[in-house]
């Protein structure tokens, strides 16, 4: 996972517009990370860090042989803004991986949500995997159990690599169900990330904005 806070980011707070987002666009972006709104979380002990950059407008997360997050804090409030959405791509998958056997618990491509201190960390991470059912949720534990990540599989080998999906989710209600509680507009980061150091693989995945809204409906979860 990854630590941060990062750049000048476009804020949205009028009637209509999503109350964050952010396009990875504009000169900000030529260094990474753009400023120091935002933060890389490092990976694991004797692993590479993933790496990311701008192209194209769109952030790309690069993991060879990696771990690691790059992350930002939105500061905005999740009970008026409780929908989390983002478009995003994979260009390659890392080989047989799969987040139910820890030995091969690899993604090219997650976003996560987490809040708390140093020694407790609650994390919801959405995740393209490979060879992991749609659907999937699961529990992993990190850094002897400071770290809990509650993770749902979004995607997988079955998206056609190299085009683009949008996803959307009520981010807010999903993180209260989990852990009990919703943090405030400064309790919480948002997080990128890459993973391939248990396959050995090396993968590109790209995210072309990511916004927190207002819920367009009364849906609950993961709205489609």
């Amino acid at each position: 996972m990854t630590g941060v806070f990062g750049i000048v980011l476009a804020l949205f707070f009028c009637a209509g517009t999503p109350g964050w987002r952010v396009d990875f666009e504009g000169d900000g972006w030529k260094k990474m990370p753009p400023n120091r709104d935002w933060r890389y979380d490092g990976g694991k002990l004797a692993v590479a860090n993933t790496k990311f950059y701008v192209k194209d407008g769109a952030l790309v997360v690069e993991a060879e042989r990696s771990s690691g997050s790059m992350m930002t804090m939105p500061r905005t409030d999740l009970r008026k803004y409780p929908v989390l959405r983002w478009r995003w791509r994979v260009r390659n998958l890392p080989p047989n991986a799969d987040g139910r056997d820890l030995k091969k618990d690899d993604q090219p491509a997650v976003l996560y949500m987490g809040s708390g201190g140093l020694l407790n960390r609650k994390v919801i991470a959405f995740r393209w995997e490979t060879d992991t059912p749609v659907g999937h949720t699961g529990k992993v534990l990190y850094a002897k159990g400071i770290v809990t990540v509650n993770y749902i599989c979004l995607r997988n080998r079955t998206t056609p690599v190299n085009e683009w999906v949008e996803e959307s989710v009520n981010v807010a209600e999903i993180f209260e169900k989990t852990y009990g509680f919703l943090p405030g507009p400064e309790e919480y980061i948002l997080s990128f990330g890459g993973n391939s150091q248990y396959t050995k693989a090396h993968t590109f995945a790209d995210f072309d904005f990511v916004e927190l809204k207002k819920a367009d409906s009364p849906k609950k979860g993961v709205q489609k």
